[in-house]
């Protein structure tokens, strides 16, 4: 990736601060293909977009970690936009059967996802939180990434770029006037 070499066995958890200004910017990335019964090798050269590294901007967490409550109708979910970015964004929510209030109901997951355009911002719709209870705490992954998928001498290769943000908040959907 832009001259920086990788083993086909590299796995990286956090990306090294020189891969980090790759974010928001086309990177190149150079297959080579190292034949035993060839003299020379073969490159492949893929120019990509890697966009932005994501981040959640709203619902706020503090530095105190405390969970939000987020009411259901009208949650409007905010983070730092890539014009740039033409796949959008995945959003996922989750409930695994934790509840703030009241009895957890083990066994529980519910996944729902979307995909949105890359704006900074969207309203979620109330059909992803369907049959997840008032002070439900959910999970929400937003994800911002971009592939490529090509075959070479028959060997398909995915080269792919992502970042992703995580929010862990308490769901209310019951709002009772005193």
């Amino acid at each position: 990736v832009n001259g920086i070499e990788f083993s086909k066995n590299a796995t990286t958890k956090s990306a090294p601060s020189d891969l980090r200004s790759l974010f928001g910017s086309n990177a190149q990335f150079t297959i080579n293909q190292r034949s035993e019964t060839r003299s020379n090798n073969d490159e492949t050269i893929v120019e990509l977009y890697i966009p932005k590294e994501i981040e959640i901007t709203f619902p706020f967490v503090g530095s105190d970690k405390m969970l939000p409550l987020c009411y259901y109708d009208g949650l409007h979910l905010k983070w730092n936009e890539d014009f740039n970015n033409s796949n959008g964004v995945i959003v996922i929510l989750e409930w695994i059967g934790e509840l703030l209030a009241g009895n957890d109901v083990p066994s529980t997951h519910i996944r729902r996802t979307m995909i949105a355009g890359d704006t900074g911002s969207i309203v979620i719709p109330n059909d992803l939180f369907e049959e997840i209870p008032d002070t439900a705490v959910c999970h929400l992954t937003l994800i911002r990434g971009n592939i490529e998928t090509l075959s070479i001498d028959g060997i398909s290769y995915k080269i792919q770029a992502e970042s992703h943000d995580f929010l862990t908040f308490v769901l209310i959907n019951e709002i009772k006037h005193v």
